[in-house]
């Protein structure tokens, strides 16, 4: 009987250091729990998964992870939806999930998004139009008609140097000419 009762304290030993290694080990409680039942067996398995429960109950810090997540992902999408506008790039669905860095279908689930998506889409005017505004027919042909002036002053400018240039060439020759020696013709 008392060699019973010592291997029974000896288990208990192993498991019980076991616990205290593989949880300070940063270990998944679960499996610690699990692995000491194989050292104790049945009868105590019970007590050392209820301990391993209390150390890893996370799930206070799970939900405020997936809030914070949630809401850092609206806010992306919300930016998105307003740089696109300000781009005058059309605001669909797969611009936004593609701009946010998110899924189509989590922004078809969000209804603050979905209404901003689906709402300008009525008072938005297409891609071409927006364009059209920017720059309109009278204003194209004003810069084209400065662009003709100032190429026809830069050629008659071209014309005007490329003489001056020409002259100076010569006289330089007729300079170099007098100053030389008469040499054999």
């Amino acid at each position: 009987m008392a060699s019973a009762r010592k291997d029974e304290l000896s288990a208990r030993a192993i498991a019980g250091a076991l616990i205290l290694e593989r949880f300070q080990g940063g270990d998944d409680p679960v499996q610690v729990g699990l692995d000491a039942a194989q050292v104790l067996g049945e009868p105590e398995l019970s007590f050392v998964l209820s301990l391993g429960d209390e150390a890893a109950d996370n799930t206070s810090f799970l939900a405020q992870a997936n809030t914070r997540r949630h809401e850092a992902a609206l806010a992306a999408a919300r930016h998105a939806i307003e740089q696109l506008r300000r781009e005058g790039r059309a605001v669909t669905y797969a611009a936004v999930a593609h701009t946010a860095g998110v899924s189509r279908p989590w922004l078809y689930r969000q209804d603050q998004v979905r209404d901003l998506i689906s709402q300008p889409r009525d008072r938005q005017l297409p891609a071409t139009a927006l364009t059209a505004q920017r720059a309109t027919t009278s204003s194209l042909r004003q810069r084209l008609d400065t662009a003709q002036a100032e190429i026809t002053r830069l050629r008659a400018e071209n014309r005007t140097l490329r003489d001056q240039l020409a002259r100076h060439l010569g006289m330089q020759r007729t300079q170099n000419g007098k100053d030389a020696p008469p040499g054999p013709p």
